[in-house]
């Protein structure tokens, strides 16, 4: 089973164009383009809720490799349970620049 990670911008977008589309405005809100030091570049990423900073692809990746590592899929929080289309996904499951987890 592969678990998609945020690590290009077509998934940031789509992600955050479904959370808009199914009323979690909230949520979209705190994705945006913010610089990277460790990048050296602008990007589209998720920033905290209360704070704005941009929460790094590794420190993400590293929550989530622990929760799945302790109780496995159920140990991530679901934000949100949508349809999305089909082209849509397929190009995020077919672009190998992003990140995948596999669990």
């Amino acid at each position: 089973v592969g678990l998609f990670t945020t690590d290009n911008p077509q998934t940031m977008a789509l992600v955050q164009h479904l959370l808009q589309q199914h009323g979690r405005s909230d949520l979209a809100s705190t994705i945006k383009s913010r610089h990277s030091k460790t990048m050296r570049d602008t990007q589209l990423s998720n920033g905290c809720v209360h704070c704005d900073a941009l929460q790094g692809n590794f420190p993400t990746h590293e929550e989530a490799d622990h929760r799945v590592a302790s109780s496995g899929v159920d140990g991530m929080d679901t934000l949100l349970v949508a349809t999305c289309p089909v082209l849509e996904w397929q190009a995020v499951v077919h672009d190998h620049s992003g990140g995948v987890m596999t669990i």
